[in-house]
């Protein structure tokens, strides 16, 4: 198998993962922007429990917090500040999802992420009708300086290790990789030096 049919496979295993939930709960109604919040932070707790550190998970949060945003205003077309009804899903091999339902539209946004001690992988998918990234313009060139848009994909793609768009592009999926001789290493701080004997 090719690594782009690899690819494929790991990025569409993810996503049919995230409707077959073990179990779940309700949250208490909260505004979209709140909501997002709570999935930051439970993902950098995760990320920290296996040994991420703080560049990584601010890298992640960053880049996580840019899809959301995304999903709700350009895929279904709400405002993240509206009343929300999170739903919170755990799969049997523990992989975590949220599905965040807008009370009045009725529209819902759907994050789904594993992480291991090299990995975190995390889908965020909307009902939108979904968004070719291709014709993006890159927001560095001299003559998109001063142009609103494209930064978000910009910052996505710096921070991970790959960004995909499933078909119809109404699903972005993320990974954040680690060599395994860096597993652990945290990416934060470095070590205090040894005291000399």
């Amino acid at each position: 198998m090719t690594e782009q049919g690899a690819l494929m496979l790991d990025t569409i295993g993810h996503r049919l993962q995230s409707f077959v939930p073990a179990f779940s709960w309700s949250l208490p109604e909260m505004t979209g922007a709140e909501a997002f919040a709570t999935v930051l932070n439970a993902a950098g707790e995760k990320m920290a429990a296996h040994g991420f550190g703080p560049r990584d998970v601010f890298a992640m949060r960053l880049a996580l917090e840019e899809a959301l945003v995304n999903a709700a205003r350009h895929g279904n077309k709400v405002d993240p500040a509206e009343t929300v009804s999170p739903v919170w899903e755990v799969g049997d091999d523990l992989s975590e999802h949220i599905r965040i339902v807008w009370t009045r539209a009725g529209s819902a946004v759907r994050v789904f992420w594993t992480v291991t001690r090299g990995r975190v992988r995390v889908s965020v998918e909307d009902e939108g009708a979904g968004f070719d990234p291709g014709p993006v313009r890159n927001p560095t060139a001299p003559e998109n300086v001063e142009r609103s848009g494209g930064r978000g994909l910009l910052l996505m793609r710096h921070y991970m290790t790959r960004v995909v768009h499933l078909p119809p592009g109404n699903c972005v999926v993320m990974f954040m990789e680690r060599p395994a001789s860096t597993a652990g290493a945290g990416g934060g701080p470095l070590p205090a030096p040894r005291p000399r004997t």
